[in-house]
């Protein structure tokens, strides 16, 4: 049974948070004050819930995260839907390809840990980009989060491993009009 907000729990918050100021009633939370409450209570949710159904592997539960037609139809374009099936594509002869799934795919999803997401994510930090890392890491927290929506794992391992920090984006070079001219000129002469 999933945990309920109690009158206990909101005295607590009250006596935890400050009231908002020029609130009469001193029930309402700053929109800061209620994101942190809400974590809370998403915490102490996700700890309580039962797993529910026969263990499933991480191959199975990526499967049913990539064939949900409502995930794909609503926040998918195709693109992303190549990309994501493409970071999960069974391994195969390259080394690159089918890195998670050789990683985790036999595994049950309700055992992967914090720790092993955070190994997995190590071995490719001299591998890869830090921004591909990150890439890899928000289709894992994905998985989890789909996986922990139909029962079959608490919480979500991934969140709890930092993103990798991306270098800045090099600035861009942008071309005046007389630039461009002048480019197109001296390439004119070079066409065959």
């Amino acid at each position: 049974m999933r945990p309920r907000a109690t009158p206990a729990d909101v005295k607590g918050w009250n006596a935890k948070y400050e009231k908002r100021p020029g609130n009469p009633r001193g029930d309402e939370l700053t929109p800061q004050q209620a994101t942190v409450v809400m974590r809370d209570l998403i915490v102490a949710h996700a700890a309580a819930a039962p797993v529910a159904g026969r263990p499933r592997t991480f191959r199975e539960a990526a499967a049913s995260w990539l064939d949900d037609p409502h995930v794909r139809s609503h926040a998918w374009t195709p693109e992303t839907y190549l990309f994501n099936r493409g970071m999960l594509a069974e391994p195969g002869d390259d080394e690159r390809r089918g890195r998670i799934l050789r990683t985790f795919g036999d595994t049950r999803v309700d055992r992967i840990t914090a720790d092993d997401v955070r190994k997995y994510l190590r071995g490719l930090d001299n591998k890869v980009a830090p921004r591909t890392v990150n890439a890899h890491r928000q289709v894992l927290a994905s998985v989890f989060a789909d996986a922990a929506a139909r029962g079959w794992r608490s919480g979500n391992p991934a969140t709890a491993v930092a993103k990798r920090r991306q270098p800045a984006a090099p600035a861009l070079e942008v071309f005046t009009s007389d630039q461009v001219e002048a480019i197109a000129l001296a390439a004119g002469g070079l066409a065959p």
